[in-house]
């Protein structure tokens, strides 16, 4: 018998802790084993008064969120049921104006990073393969993609392990994106100096994506999908936008005034989005607590259909979003290099791409609309991958940029589909693991995609390489393959939905 497990209970009691002799079990029937029942635990800690809660029940104003946070691991269910009846009580007057300056601080961060990785990129690649070679150019760029995503689960799991809140994550990872950007501007045509600095830039970013989406899901609820859009529509802004402005610095001066621009530019928005960035405390001290009473009152018994379901769903999700995902940044990336290399000059390049920009940014404004109005966002998605193989087939093939009228159409619909493509994806996946392990799962299949995007690419240059009839026989399939996927993985969101709905009726 541990006699240290025994002093730490009876100090716990003397000191009129909550933690009740019952606690000590993790069920009726381990009560006859000893080796559980004296498992040494956190029993020295005090909770809150009660008296403390029924003052919080009178006046919520008084709540102490941060005493709250470190107290719920150690609740039982009568605590919990309380503090749940106290946050649900407590009305918040300024929640609605926070969660729209939170949500422009978060649309600021989307629009820099894609900005810059789906925008600028495709301005340098062609520079950047010209100045070293075409394999250092893709080491310069790629080591920034594939950092971003990589590092999601790192990132997080220190955030959590140091309890850092969503404005110091979003603070802290724009001094690194802007550290990168500085390093540009200071060695430009240094190629080490622009590995090291791409780096930086993807390890900012990396601690940037994950919070400001979370920091969203706290804020809305109802509106959550509609808020996401306004994420998606960002990035396409800011592919556009800031695309544009760089290449204008470039053909006017050169590279390096270029560089500077953007890093006072998104120095400038990062900085913006840190003071508009606020996490709901409300929200995630609520979560907590359901978390807790769930673990109090699990009976662990899962239905073993249903997590099947659970796993397959989620495989599904993430090799859809590695093709998804990197066949965009691969196509928006080396946009440029796959005109020239079709034999356009850089004038009908820049007017294409144009066309391109501007189109995209309807696509990703009409899947606002379509969710918002309730359709679909996996089966919506599947329509546009199977539409995009359709077009990708019977439009971009050998001879097409004969025609600039052909090409045009094509260019136009294919910017459009990208950005709703690409905007469906985020939100199907954000919705999907929205309800439970949302950090550990978004992170984790963002990483895939960031491990997925260097052979993919590779498989597309191969392709490029060979022929544009290679290339397109290549992404159609993919596309169409990917179609099938996502129209699977709406099929079984719609058997759950029966199957739960049977379980609702068999139950009453």
């Amino acid at each position: 018998m541990d006699n240290s497990s025994i002093l730490a209970a009876q100090e716990s009691l003397y000191n009129d802790s909550f933690v009740s002799v019952i606690s000590f079990y993790e069920s009726d029937e381990d009560i006859t084993k000893s080796k559980k029942a004296y498992t040494r635990g956190p029993y020295g800690q005090r909770n809150i008064p009660s008296k403390d809660i029924s003052i919080m029940c009178e006046d919520s104003s008084v709540i102490d969120y941060n005493k709250l946070s470190s107290n719920i691991k150690i609740m039982n269910k009568k605590d919990v049921e309380k503090y749940l009846k106290v946050i649900e009580n407590k009305t918040e007057t300024h929640s609605k104006y926070q969660s729209y300056v939170t949500l422009f601080g978060c649309c600021l961060i989307y629009f820099t990073i894609f900005g810059v990785m789906n925008g600028c990129f495709s301005t340098l690649k062609p520079l950047l393969s010209f100045i070293y070679s075409d394999f250092q150019g893709d080491v310069i760029i790629f080591s920034n993609i594939i950092l971003t995503f990589v590092l999601i689960p790192v990132t997080t799991k220190l955030f959590k392990m140091f309890d850092i809140d969503t404005h110091f994550a979003v603070t802290l990872g724009s001094f690194v994106y802007t550290i990168g950007l500085a390093m540009l501007a200071l060695f430009t045509y240094d190629y080490y100096a622009n590995v090291i600095s791409m780096a930086f830039m993807g390890i900012g970013a990396s601690m940037l994506m994950l919070p400001s989406i979370r920091t969203i899901n706290t804020w809305f609820n109802r509106n959550l999908c509609l808020a996401l859009s306004f994420l998606c529509v960002a990035s396409t802004l800011g592919s556009f936008l800031i695309s544009l402005s760089f290449k204008y610095f470039v053909n006017n001066f050169n590279l390096k005034i270029a560089y500077n621009y953007l890093a006072v530019l998104c120095a400038s928005l990062l900085f913006i989005a840190g003071c508009c960035c606020i996490d709901n405390m409300q929200y995630l001290i609520k979560e907590k607590l359901l978390l807790r009473q769930s673990h109090i009152c699990s009976d662990n018994k899962i239905n073993a259909s249903k997590k099947l379901s659970k796993k397959l769903s989620f495989v599904l999700v993430t090799i859809i979003t590695v093709i998804i995902e990197n066949f965009c940044i691969y196509f928006k990336v080396n946009i440029e290099s796959i005109f020239l290399s079709n034999g356009l000059n850089f004038t009908s390049v820049d007017d294409y791409y144009a066309s391109m920009g501007y189109t995209s940014i309807f696509g990703a404004l009409a899947v606002v609309l379509l969710t918002n109005f309730g359709f679909s966002v996996n089966l919506l998605q599947g329509l546009l991958l199977l539409l995009m193989g359709i077009i990708t087939t019977s439009l971009w093939i050998p001879g097409s940029q004969e025609t600039s009228i052909k090409m045009n159409i094509a260019v136009a619909i294919q910017g459009f589909l990208l950005s709703a493509i690409c905007t469906t994806n985020t939100l199907g996946v954000i919705i999907r693991l929205k309800e439970e392990h949302f950090n550990k799962k978004f992170s984790l299949v963002f990483m895939v995609q960031g491990i997925g995007c260097l052979p993919l690419a590779r498989l597309l240059d191969v392709s490029l390489s060979r022929s544009n009839k290679c290339l397109s026989i290549c992404t159609s399939t993919m596309l169409l393959l990917t179609s099938v996927l996502s129209f699977g993985s709406y099929l079984i969101d719609v058997a759950d939905a029966i199957k739960e709905e049977e379980n609702v009726k068999s139950v009453l």
